[in-house]
Formats: C-alpha cells, structure tokens, sequence
C-alpha cells in the first residue's frame, strides 16, 4: 500500500494503471484515491468527477437549475444543497438521494449545490 489510501499496490498498477508512487497519476484535479472512488480513470486527465454544465430554468414555481455532471452505472449519486455557504449545512435534495447513475442531468432547486458520488 503506496501512498495509504487503502489500495494494493498491484491493484493499482495492474487493475487500474495508476502508480501507488503518485497520488495523482494523470495530474487532474482529484487524486487517484477520489478518481477510484468516483469510477473515474486514473490515468485519464480528461475524466474526473465535476459539474460539467448548468442552466436555469424557469418554472411556475420559481427558478430551478438543471445540473449536468457525468456519471457511472456502478454509483448512487445524492445532490446536496445549501442556503448559505458561509455558514450554513448541506443537505439532501429531496428526490435527488442515491440516484443510480445514468446519462440524462440530475434537476435541484436553484441553490447551490454539491453532488457526491458513492460506490453503488
């Protein structure tokens, strides 16, 4: 075990072609640890788990935000809000709670939002 996240060396070189050398094998934004957990490619600098886009759309009930992010069939994904992000808590979006993923964009309350990303 490399670098201490949990992860056999050779299942990390040889199941998932990172080094257990470098905590950020293709150097994106999140380690090797975060890419495996997400059911990213290590060794990809393209793909990592992000917010890819975004729009607001206006409904009778008030503005919503429609939220694009990409997604693996083998993970529950729970959009989270937060009415201040200063001091305030994240919370569930309610509906929107260990959705398995899928192509089409997950829809929140127009708000900030965080989405996590859990092995299914």
């Amino acid at each position: 075990m490399g670098l201490g996240d949990g992860r056999a060396d050779g299942d990390e070189l040889n199941t998932h072609g990172t080094s257990p050398a470098n905590p950020n094998t293709d150097r994106d934004p999140r380690n090797d640890y975060e890419e495996w957990l997400a059911d990213t490619d290590g060794t990809d600098p393209s793909d990592w788990f992000r917010i890819t886009g975004s729009r607001i759309i206006p409904t009778r009930w008030g503005p919503w935000i429609a939220i694009r992010f990409p997604t693996s069939p083998d993970q529950n994904y729970t959009v989270r809000c937060c009415p201040d992000l200063r001091e305030g808590v994240w919370t569930a979006v309610p509906g929107l709670v260990r959705i398995r993923g899928r192509t089409p964009p997950a829809r929140s309350p127009s708000r900030p939002v965080a989405v996590r990303s859990r092995p299914a």
